[in-house]
């Protein structure tokens, strides 16, 4: 199961209008593969992550990035990479709640070969999506009043 990486980081709360960062982590983004052989056969499998997909939980699209998502770093241009901005909080949107559920699967893609004398080749068995992590994100909005005129 994939691990949610976020900036904000989890357990933080997120603001309205700034980009929060979306990623899985590493250990979820390895590839598997396997042979096994029978007499004049083996057959040899892989299944390798190819993108992220994302639920934000607010009710729009989901985010579908390439590789594992964007972790953010210090001095990163803000809101470029695989991140979603919520407009409202849970209460402006559903009338009531302090968190969103966000949702992350590890999209794959998978085939195997076979070797032998007949039924020899390559075989596509296409993409597929692997386990859901849910995590709750808090998220807030905050306002500015300006108080005096031309400042």
């Amino acid at each position: 199961m994939p691990g949610l990486v976020t900036a904000p980081p989890l357990g933080s709360e997120v603001l309205t209008g700034f980009p929060m960062y979306l990623a899985v982590d590493e250990g979820a983004f390895e590839g598997l593969s396997g042979s096994v052989s029978a007499g004049q056969f083996t057959v040899t499998a892989w299944v390798v992550p190819v993108s992220s997909r994302f639920v934000p939980g607010d009710g729009s699209e989901p985010r579908v990035c390439e590789g594992r998502g964007s972790v953010w770093s210090a001095g990163a241009a803000v809101g470029v990479g695989c991140t979603h901005t919520f407009t409202h909080t849970p209460v402006h949107l559903n009338g009531e709640g302090e968190v969103f559920e966000v949702s992350a699967r590890v999209v794959y893609e998978a085939w195997y070969t076979v070797e032998g004398p007949v039924l020899a080749g390559e075989f596509e068995l296409g993409s597929f999506e692997g386990p859901e992590v849910v995590v709750e994100v808090p998220v807030i909005e905050r306002r500015a009043v300006r108080t005096t005129a031309g400042s």
